[in-house]
């Protein structure tokens, strides 16, 4: 009997002993899985920094791509590298991504490592205004039913297509060497519009529809007084020939009151007009760049064309446009107002040169952005 005791007492001493390393097993087991989820998330959180850094140099200077390595943060060590990519992912098919970068960032915290890639887009320095891209564009009604001729100048690979914010209407003689489109209605209706639309470059579809509003460049001459290199505070007119800048130095002039051309300008610039425009007979803007009209001319009250003018420029008027007579206007009419053509008006769509666009509607880059993100 006390035998079998002391056999049971022993026996029971075992499994107890057992029980115990067992216990103490997954204690340590559970330990070093907590330490390793500890040091995978902490790489994680570092690789993830990496990537920020990137971006935040990325936005500073948009040619970085030296990379990055510290052996010493963190407890653990990061590598960041940076390379020229136009896919959406890494090792994917050309996405047609003109500025973007694949950022590979590794972190490691003792002896776990977590790697994060990501598609990173730099958006360009500059962005131009959509209502720059129209032969004309109106925040108000648009009436075609003169004999207007809208084409392009010199480049048949380019249309030259007309929008309204509000309604359009065409008939008569005028045509348009592009597509017409507008936010409100067409109370003539759209048919027969190959008529008068007749895009250079055809993409299929109707040639006159209903489209979403097209934000106007905005029109404030006070709001770029400060960058003005001439100023007039009083109404002028301005008879005779006149130099504007050069292409790397616009010539910008101020008018605080009513603008009168009745003379011949050349060169680059802008006219900042916070009054009326009032661009008589005989008047010429002469200013021929390949790369774009070259003088852009912004009203803040109403602007009349009278006479025969021939005008080489971007007119962006705040208030109402009136063109009389026979004019020839090589650029672009862009109005808050509604635009009227009381004679016989070509229209020769040029876009408005970059160099002097941007000396007005300037752009701060944007952040780089993730396009695409992996871990």
């Amino acid at each position: 009997m006390g035998r079998m005791l002391m056999i049971l007492v022993v026996g029971m001493g075992l499994v107890a002993s057992y029980s115990a390393i067992q216990f103490n097993r997954s204690n340590l087991n559970a330990n070093d899985n907590a330490v390793e989820d500890y040091e995978i998330n902490q790489a994680r959180n570092l690789a993830r920094s990496g990537v920020e850094y990137a971006i935040s140099r990325l936005a500073q200077d948009t040619t970085w791509e030296d990379g990055y390595t510290n052996s010493s943060v963190s407890n653990g060590t990061l590598e960041v590298s940076v390379e020229r990519t136009r896919a959406m992912y890494p090792g994917g098919p050309d996405a047609n991504l003109n500025n973007a970068r694949l950022v590979t960032a590794v972190g490691t915290i003792m002896n776990e490592s977590f790697t994060v890639r990501a598609i990173v887009e730099i958006p360009s320095d500059y962005v131009r205004p959509p209502g720059l891209a129209y032969g004309i564009i109106s925040e108000e009604n648009m009436d075609l039913s003169g004999n207007v001729n809208i084409t392009d100048y010199n480049n048949p690979n380019l249309n030259s297509n007309i929008h309204t914010n509000h309604d359009l209407v065409y008939k008569g003689s005028s045509s348009v060497s592009g597509y017409g489109t507008f936010s409100g209605t067409c109370p003539s209706g759209t048919g027969g519009a190959s008529g008068t639309f007749t895009p250079n470059v055809n993409n299929g579809g109707a040639l006159v529809y209903q489209a979403p509003p097209v934000a106007i460049p905005e029109i404030d001459p006070t709001k770029w007084e400060a960058m003005a290199t001439v100023k007039y505070y009083s109404s002028r007119t301005i008879n005779g020939h006149m130099n504007l800048g050069t292409k790397e130095h616009p010539e910008i002039i101020y008018v605080r009151g009513d603008l009168h051309l009745n003379g011949q300008m050349t060169g680059y610039g802008v006219f900042l007009v916070t009054g009326d425009l009032t661009i008589n007979g005989g008047a010429t803007v002469t200013a021929i760049d390949p790369g774009g009209n070259n003088l852009g001319i912004l009203v803040g009250g109403d602007a009349k064309i009278n006479g025969n003018s021939d005008i080489n420029a971007t007119l962006l008027i705040k208030g109402d446009a009136k063109i009389n007579g026979t004019t020839s206007i090589i650029g672009s009419i862009i109005s808050e107002g509604t635009i009227n053509f009381g004679g016989t008006a070509d229209i020769y769509y040029n876009p408005l040169n970059n160099a002097v666009a941007q000396k007005v509607w300037t752009a701060e880059p944007g952040r780089p952005k993730i396009v695409s993100y992996y871990e």
